[in-house]
């Protein structure tokens, strides 16, 4: 069940439904809008090995009307656990959410020296609340954070230029509606450049706009992880290990790592090549 017609949302699907079939499943597909309670009363009759949600509406959907034992999944997905997801019925999935820990311990391999890490949120947002907390746990041991509350500026701009002053090693940003939108990223990253800090980005198009780096989700990796787990979920013997409908599973997210060179030679950041080798084509931000 795909949230929207959305590109990302279909990719996911076909990348799903690819896999599957090889596997001599039968998927089929159906927009959320188009589903009535009759029509989901129909499916659950035909005894699916499984119902999939792509997207956080169709997701959410789906642990709420579907009745228990019968498996629910989910990929294309961000805060399951803010979503309720991780409550209530079982369910398995794979969230878009890459690990703070992972984001950071790349960011202390492309910048070795640096220990202060500067972040804007949004008080006001239960994301935002919880944020600082997190980014505080999953620091590397020696770093500090500096957070600048978006809440208490004018302007999305003096936001940035309060955080700026505090002489921060690198910017990191999050995928936060409540914070960024396509003005606040034009002109973070133009304040960034022109103070030769680095911006560590929540996806490749933020890397492509002028991050130096950052991690990137595909939906077809997203659909591809889904299929392993639907497998796993109903073939007794599935490797690494089965899954069991009555028990939740929820998996981080296979990334990409995107890097922009041209930012870092404006920057003069000499970024590794263990970083440069692992990260993904197109990594100029062309």
């Amino acid at each position: 069940m795909l949230s929207s017609e959305a590109k990302p949302y279909k990719d996911a699907q076909s990348a799903l439904s690819d896999h599957l079939s090889k596997l001599s499943y039968k998927p089929t597909s159906i927009f959320l809008s188009d589903l009535s309670n009759e029509r989901l009363t129909a499916y659950l009759a035909q005894k699916p090995a499984a119902l999939v949600g792509v997207g956080s509406d169709a997701a959410v959907y789906l642990h709420d009307k579907v009745p228990a034992p019968q498996p629910v999944l989910y990929c294309m997905v961000a805060d399951s656990d803010g979503l309720g997801l991780n409550r209530g019925r079982a369910i398995q999935g794979v969230t878009i959410d890459v690990p703070l820990k992972d984001q950071f311990a790349l960011i202390a391999e492309a910048l070795p020296r640096a220990r202060t890490l500067g972040l804007i949120y949004h008080s006001g947002s239960e994301r935002g609340a919880k944020l600082v907390k997190a980014v505080q746990a999953a620091l590397p041991g020696g770093w500090q954070v500096e957070a600048v509350d978006l809440k208490k500026h004018d302007s999305a701009s003096k936001a940035i230029e309060e955080l700026l002053k505090k002489k921060v090693d690198v910017i990191w940003t999050a995928p936060d509606a409540e914070v960024y939108n396509a003005a606040t990223v034009r002109t973070l990253l133009l304040e960034a450049l022109r103070q030769k800090v680095p911006v560590f980005g929540f996806s490749k198009s933020f890397v492509k706009a002028g991050a130096l780096l950052g991690v990137g989700i595909e939906p077809e990796a997203q659909g591809e992880q889904a299929a392993q787990i639907l497998v796993r979920l109903t073939v007794a013997d599935a490797k690494p290990f089965p899954l069991k409908p009555d028990a939740s599973h929820v998996e981080a997210p296979r990334f990409e790592i995107s890097i922009n060179e041209v930012v870092a030679e404006k920057l003069s950041v000499n970024l590794p090549e263990s970083v440069l080798s692992r990260a993904s084509s197109g990594r100029k931000g062309e």
